[in-house]
């Protein structure tokens, strides 16, 4: 038999994430271009929409906009830019081995490992609504009348995505020449498992009943028990996997009076299986938005 034949690579990378607040330059308030303030009036602690004297709609900032977030309008804004992956948060881990040994002179056994893992991070802004109350709230320009509130749910925090996936690959096999017959015998294993997480989005029925109780706080303070009753983590996993045997063999079958006749036989055989796992909150109806 000849010597063990192996090689092996191994590779661990990681990216840092960059973020628009990070970039001074990333913006969506491009007036000192000459273009427009396209920031967002759904901002926190946000703005009041409501009928004026003459019936026309206007717009008043809730009390406490930090000064640098306030427009010439005196209203409240939202620069989603600053919330916004510019570069995904990465990390990659890899493995690769193979193996291989001569049998006699006329066999070869191989077999192969692959090994992966990704974790990547990104985020956007946070989760913005149009909130209707049937009564203005303190600061609002009429507290007995309704009154319409443009609102970025900052103190949940951006909405944050999570996601790891990792790969395995076996193969193991052999391959040969015997009696003029060249062949081949491989068996593969795979799978794939992802985790995804996302942090950041409301969830219906706890969003309505924390403000018919008045136990939550536009522009906070809000308990960090609060927030997590208002958006609780979403996860889902998914997993796949596949088996496959392949074999085959080819060579001279017999001899004619015209030349040699080839033959080439095979067979192939494979197992697949996918699984997802959502969430509850998924599958129901009061799913996260």
């Amino acid at each position: 038999d000849g010597p063990l034949h192996m090689f092996m690579h191994a590779d661990w990378s990681e990216r840092d994430p960059v973020i628009g607040a990070q970039r001074g330059w990333y913006t969506l308030d491009r007036r000192s271009h000459g273009l427009p303030d396209s920031r967002s009036l759904y901002s926190f602690p946000g703005n009041y929409a409501y009928l004026d004297d003459k019936g026309q709609v206007a717009f008043a900032p809730l009390p406490g906009c930090a000064p640098h977030l306030v427009n010439e309008n005196g209203l409240c804004m939202l620069d989603e830019a600053k919330y916004t992956t510019i570069q995904t948060d990465q990390t990659v881990k890899s493995l690769f081995v193979r193996a291989s040994r001569d049998i006699g002179n006329s066999a070869e056994l191989h077999a192969d490992l692959r090994l992966s893992d990704v974790m990547q991070r990104q985020q956007a802004a946070p989760f913005a609504a149009t909130v209707n109350l049937a009564r203005g709230v303190s600061g609002s320009p009429d507290p007995t009348r309704p009154v319409v509130v443009l609102y970025s749910f900052a103190d949940v925090g951006p909405i944050r995505e999570a996601t790891e996936s990792s790969t395995h690959a076996l193969n193991v096999g052999a391959k040969g020449t015997t009696a003029g017959w060249q062949w081949n015998a491989d068996l593969s294993l795979q799978g794939n498992s992802v985790v995804d997480r996302i942090d950041g989005f409301l969830k219906p029925s706890e969003a309505l009943r924390l403000l018919i109780a008045d136990q939550y706080r536009f522009g906070g303070p809000n308990s960090a028990e609060t927030l997590a009753m208002l958006s609780p983590s979403l996860r889902r996993k998914g997993r796949t996997s596949l088996s496959e045997f392949v074999a085959s063999a080819s060579g001279r079958a017999w001899e004619l009076p015209a030349g040699t006749v080839m033959a080439g036989v095979g067979v192939e055989a494979r197992y697949a299986r996918v699984k997802d796992v959502p969430d509850p909150p998924l599958q129901s109806d009061d799913r996260l938005f």
